[in-house]
């Protein structure tokens, strides 16, 4: 990827990220290696010792991610996607490395897509809530275009 592409992680509006965060400057991808076409790991890094942006998928085993997720963060109230996304949450959990998380189960054709968006600090006077579902919305669009469906449920 260059560093003129619109998406971090194929997935993530770099101007959306920079809206959202507050940060810009130089930023990289670091990707797992060992991940592809069914499943992904990609964090977008900095000088910090945990970037401003991971992102995880998989078009399979959606119910049973977002589920698991649920229950673990669930003390730190999540706060229902619009079923326009899915099934999924957005939520601040303050003892995370990467404290603000969104993540969303939809149909992608037949496949139970995911995906899980984490992000280290949201600006100042900036509705976390919204910019997560946001980011999420252009997430699974992208998601449907990379992967040739139309999810079910993106807005």
């Amino acid at each position: 990827m260059t560093d003129a592409a619109p998406y971090w992680c194929d997935l993530v509006s770099r101007r959306a990220l920079s809206r959202v965060t507050g940060v810009s400057g130089r930023l990289y991808e670091v990707r797992n290696v060992g991940t592809g076409e069914e499943i992904s790991m990609c964090a977008v890094k900095d000088e910090q010792r945990y970037g401003p942006l991971a992102v995880q998928w998989s078009v399979t085993g959606g119910g049973s991610e977002i589920a698991k997720w649920t229950k673990d963060v669930a003390a730190d109230h999540p706060t229902r996607l619009p079923a326009t996304l899915g099934t999924g949450f957005t939520v601040y959990s303050p003892s995370a490395r990467l404290p603000y998380f969104t993540a969303a189960t939809f149909a992608c054709g037949a496949r139970d897509a995911w995906i899980e968006i984490f992000v280290r600090g949201v600006s100042s006077g900036r509705d976390a809530t919204a910019d997560l579902a946001g980011l999420m919305r252009v997430a699974e669009r992208r998601f449907g275009v990379l992967h040739h469906c139309a999810p079910v449920g993106s807005g």
